[in-house]
């Protein structure tokens, strides 16, 4: 077995490469590039979220009790969100999904929207449970009956 390892010479010890002033700017700049990647995106899912088409859609879900029965309660969103919302004036689309997770189980939440005369109106809002083959469908009565106001 003595001879799995070379023996050690003394003064063969590799040094680190460069000085603690590189290796300092170098961690500083891996630092400030972290830091500006968080605060974008958390900038950009904060408009995202404080949106009411955002609010409404994860309120829904948190409301429907067969959502809570599979996931458990208190049901709260994840903070990704992945999709797009276009909003200009008394118009927009919406299309999006987010996490769903509680005590029991995860889940996803998609949401398809239109603004038109200041109304959102719900054309997809849709709960997938993970293990479960079928979706829940928060739309009762069709899209037409799921508008709501846009509170300014």
């Amino acid at each position: 077995m003595t001879g799995l390892f070379p023996p050690s010479v003394p003064g063969s010890r590799r040094r680190r490469s460069g000085t603690w002033l590189t290796r300092a700017t170098t961690g500083a700049l891996l630092f400030g590039v972290v830091a500006f990647a968080r605060l974008l995106l958390s900038v950009l899912f904060r408009g995202f979220k404080s949106s009411q088409v955002y609010k409404e859609a994860v309120a829904k879900a948190r409301s429907n009790s067969e959502v809570r029965r599979e996931l458990g309660e208190p049901v709260r969103p994840g903070w990704w969100v992945s999709g797009s919302l276009r909003v200009s004036g008394p118009s927009g689309i919406a299309r999006f999904s987010t996490p769903l997770h509680g005590p029991a189980g995860q889940a996803t939440l998609y949401v398809q929207a239109q603004k038109v005369s200041n109304r959102w109106r719900f054309d997809i809002l849709e709960v997938a449970v993970e293990g479960r083959s079928e979706r829940i469908r928060l739309l009762e009565g069709g899209p037409q009956s799921q508008e709501f106001l846009v509170r300014t």
